[in-house]
């Protein structure tokens, strides 16, 4: 029985090259299963995906007019406490500062 010559770092570069070359396809086609398979598990038609995109779209618009009109809210909030002190204060000076 011969003994078997080890493997040159060319043989290990040719080994991973024909390994990686024979998984790719079963590695991008799982991938792509558990893609499909994540979308319907989400209710999404994987064939509809741009309807999703419109949705997403949607959803950030109402997020964006919400947080816009919160902040416009507060600012408005904030400005009318303002006046009231201001209006009080007027008062306070105009009736003479009573002690």
């Amino acid at each position: 029985m011969m003994a078997r010559q080890p493997l040159t770092a060319d043989d290990v570069d040719a080994i991973a090259k024909r390994t990686v070359e024979y998984l790719r396809p079963v590695v991008e086609q799982a991938i792509e299963d558990s893609e499909i398979n994540l979308l319907v598990r989400m209710g999404v038609d994987p064939a509809k995906l741009g309807d999703v995109q419109k949705d997403f779209a949607f959803l950030r618009s109402q997020r964006e007019i919400r947080e816009a009109v919160v902040k416009q809210g507060i600012g408005a909030v904030l400005l009318s406490l303002l006046a009231l002190i201001g209006t009080a204060v007027a008062f306070w000076f105009k009736s003479g500062m009573p002690r």
